[in-house]
């Protein structure tokens, strides 16, 4: 039996010499393979010089502006002349464009025109209500007359 536990041992000895011999070698191919990499290049670099920078940018998102203005017209139309360019700085008040005035003018005769129907329809109303005002002062003679 004694012979047995000898055995039993040795065998656990060599399953650890085993395994510390393949740690071993593991870490030692690690340690190749890491040190013999090739360095990284060198960053990119160029000599200082004074020019002008372009460069396209292509990118999905929302552009927020600083400070947010309504811009609106009180009238329609098509626009006839733009007054200013594309990035141009603006104040208050400043013309932007000018609009066609053909449709303002239009509006402006068919206003017209009709402010002189109303005018002719008011003018036909205080006619009726004169010729009712007569009609019904002859109306009244007659009932004081007893006539109807």
């Amino acid at each position: 039996m004694a012979e047995a536990a000898r055995e039993r041992w040795l065998t656990r000895r060599v399953r650890w010499i085993v395994a510390l011999l393949v740690l071993v070698g593991a870490a030692a191919a690690a340690a190749w393979w890491w040190w013999r990499r090739e360095p990284a290049p060198p960053p990119a670099s160029a000599a200082v010089e004074r020019a002008d920078v372009t460069q396209m940018v292509r990118a999905a998102g929302v552009l927020r502006p600083r400070v947010r203005v309504d811009v609106g017209a009180l009238v329609s139309g098509e626009i006839e002349q733009v007054a200013v360019a594309l990035g141009d700085r603006v104040r208050r008040g400043q013309m932007l464009l000018s609009i066609e005035a053909k449709a303002a003018v239009s509006d402006v005769r068919m206003a017209e025109a009709e402010l002189a129907r109303q005018l002719a329809a008011n003018a036909r109303t205080r006619v009726e209500l004169r010729a009712e005002r007569v009609e019904l002062r002859r109306q009244r003679a007659l009932r004081d007359a007893g006539a109807a």
